[in-house]
Parts: C-alpha cells; structure tokens; sequence
C-alpha cells in the first residue's frame, strides 16, 4: 500500500536518511516560479469555445440520429430475413404438394393408359 506523509507525520531523521538536502529544505517553495491564474484573454475565447461546444453538441445529435437510422434499419433487415424465412419453408411445402400431385399425376396417366389399351383389344 502506497503512504502519503503529511507535514506533521514525517519523520526528519527518516528524510535525512533518504535526503541528503536538510529536510526544511525539501519542503520550501522556490520563489522563483510565479503562477498565475489560468483565464480567458478576451471574448473570442469564450466565442471560440461556444463555436467549439455548439459543434460538439450538434455532432452528439447526428450521432443520435444517425443510431435511431441505423436501429430502424437493423429492424427492418431483420423483418425481411424473417419473411423470407417464411416464404423460403411455403415454397418447400408447395414443392412437396407439386411433388405428390406429379406423383399422383403419373399413377393416373399410367391407369388411364392401361384402359386404354385394354379398351382398344375389346
């Protein structure tokens, strides 16, 4: 587990140990760097940052928009897989009836070609 010392936890002579420099030094602030406070120069910034907000936020939309295009079309692609599903198992059970009445088809025409010739030796 990581330990974070504060001021009043730290152990000098531990510091001094790891830290050649005296241990105040370590801690003191250099007076060298001044800071200043992160703003904004003019209104052009705050301008550029709404261009740049408005931008972000209308290409959230499109996005938005684009996902509802693509679930609407994801809908129906699978509508049309279900319905040629179902039209794929009607023509296979169509075959099968053309299939039978063929068959039955064969059987009458061999039937009635016996009669016939049986008629034609009368």
């Amino acid at each position: 587990p990581i330990h974070f010392l504060t001021p009043s936890k730290i152990n000098y002579t531990m510091v001094k140990k790891i830290h050649p420099a005296k241990p105040m030094d370590m801690f003191k602030k250099e007076k060298s760097h001044s800071y200043s406070r992160v703003g904004y120069d003019s209104d052009s910034d705050y301008e550029e940052d709404d261009v740049i907000q408005r931008q972000i936020n209308q290409q959230q939309l499109e996005m938005i928009k684009q996902d509802e295009g693509l679930d609407m079309l994801s809908e129906s692609a699978n509508r049309l897989g279900t319905l040629s599903l179902n039209i794929h198992e009607e023509l296979n059970s169509q075959n099968i009836m053309l299939d039978d009445m063929e068959n039955e088809l064969d059987k009458a025409t061999d039937n009635l070609d016996l009669v016939t010739m049986k008629t034609k030796e009368l």
